[in-house]
């Protein structure tokens, strides 16, 4: 699914005229412990998952980034 929605965003640039076009996907986990002498008090955990979309159209840089992983919403952002 995330390599196809890649895809849909390069073809928006590519459409567009961009002169070059890349597509970064993250899945970005985190954990963190805190800790009170020796015991610990809390543990957190976190996930995300996104992607930045940048573009280079007539010599100008261009960046959009979105959490939403919808074919819809990749065509936006990479507008």
């Amino acid at each position: 699914m995330l390599e196809s929605l890649a895809k849909e965003a390069l073809d928006v640039l590519h459409s567009k005229g961009a002169d070059y076009g890349d597509v970064r996907i993250e899945h970005i986990m985190t954990e963190s412990l805190t800790v009170s002498g020796t015991r610990p008090e809390a543990v957190r955990q976190s996930e995300s998952l996104g992607y930045g979309i940048r573009a280079l159209l007539k010599g100008a840089w261009g960046f959009a980034a979105s959490e939403v992983l919808t074919k819809t919403a990749v065509r936006e952002t990479a507008r």
